[in-house]
């Protein structure tokens, strides 16, 4: 039986449209409805996002037969000018799925982002699928290939995801996972791209206890230095020791500050390049010191001889942990594997 769908988008509220012919409420104008997509077939929900030209990115998933499409055109000008549509998705990487929006994100410099699930086939797996993004630099016109967001591998379902665009090339995703399953219905998971979606970075669980029924939505706090005060209440610091502690991570070229009304602190440099080593070091000197002194300038004679090794031997071993961990890796709760497998020793728990 074959389902038949008109769709209809009814777009759209904007001050900007000086030629609407329907006025709606003071102030706000509505323009006449253009049909975005129409046809004999399945039709998701739209997503809709403006860009920094006032055009009006519009996506939505369809399923003319067993492969379903990822679909976008845009609307430009004063003059409602609609372009044509474009296939996002390779036909290997097709949705399944109609029930939601795709997910859409823009941004000043004209890159556009769009994310669905694609079906995972696993046998004996049920509503699996995985997550993809695809991005495109020149408008909507042209998309790359689509990579695969979560990391875990799992035939299970990765879905109800929102897309946000950061600062420069940043893009944010989250969605709900059945990694969560056990515990509750889903978890919701969040990853990061520094490059517009070329790569992801590792996914860190936001809520392990989430409810799926639920959608998660992301959203920026504005841009800006955060305050030493906000600091310090959030890890229950005393504000006056937490500043001398800025202080010394400002001279090191690890945070930068500001004053005044709209001033505070944020970090130089990205969060992966700022080592906990680097950090130790601003506020305390370098690490492993013997008696305020570097090991290797301090020498023992007769049976105590090999103890500057000990020492050396030491500060090495503290170095491969501290070198190798990044800001980044605390926030995202992922840590080196070699540094995770240290932990993960039952006996490196045992006071002695």
């Amino acid at each position: 039986m074959v389902f038949y769908v008109w769709f209809l988008f009814l777009l759209w509220l904007s001050p900007h449209l000086v030629h609407a012919e329907t006025r709606s409420a003071p102030g706000v104008m509505l323009s006449p409805a253009q049909v975005v997509a129409a046809g004999p077939f399945t039709l998701s929900p739209p997503s809709l996002r403006y860009d920094a030209s006032g055009t009006l990115h519009v996506a939505w998933l369809e399923k003319p037969d067993q492969q379903g499409i990822v679909k976008m055109r845009q609307i430009a000008g004063a003059s409602r000018q609609l372009g044509s549509a474009v296939q996002v998705n390779p036909a290997t990487l097709g949705p399944e799925a109609l029930h939601q929006a795709p997910g859409l994100a823009t941004a000043e410099n004209g890159t556009v982002a769009l994310s669905w699930s694609t079906p995972n086939r696993t046998p004996g797996a049920m509503f699996a699928s995985d997550l993809r993004v695809a991005a495109s630099g020149d408008g909507g016109q042209t998309f790359t290939v689509p990579v695969q967001v979560n990391d875990d591998r799992l035939p299970i379902s990765h879905t109800f995801e929102d897309l946000l665009r950061g600062p420069e090339h940043d893009l944010y995703v989250m969605w709900l996972d059945g990694r969560g399953k056990d515990r509750s219905g889903a978890a919701v998971q969040f990853a990061c791209s520094r490059d517009g979606g070329a790569t992801f970075g590792p996914n860190m669980t936001v809520d392990g206890m989430a409810c799926p029924c639920c959608r998660p939505m992301l959203a920026a706090s504005p841009d800006g230095p955060v305050k030493g005060e906000r600091l310090a209440d959030s890890q229950d610091i005393p504000l006056q020791f937490l500043e001398h502690i800025l202080l010394d991570l400002k001279h090191s070229g690890i945070v930068r500050a500001r004053r005044g009304a709209k001033g505070g602190y944020w970090l130089a440099r990205p969060a992966e390049d700022v080592s906990i080593a680097d950090v130790i070091r601003a506020v305390e000197g370098p690490i492993a010191n013997v008696q305020s002194a570097p090991p290797e300038s301090i020498t023992y004679t007769g049976s105590a001889k090999e103890l500057q090794n000990v020492w050396i031997a030491v500060r090495a071993s503290l170095r491969e942990v501290l070198e190798s961990t990044s800001l980044a890796d605390l926030v995202s709760g992922e840590l080196p594997s070699h540094v995770k497998e240290l932990a993960d020793d039952k006996d490196a728990w045992q006071p002695r």
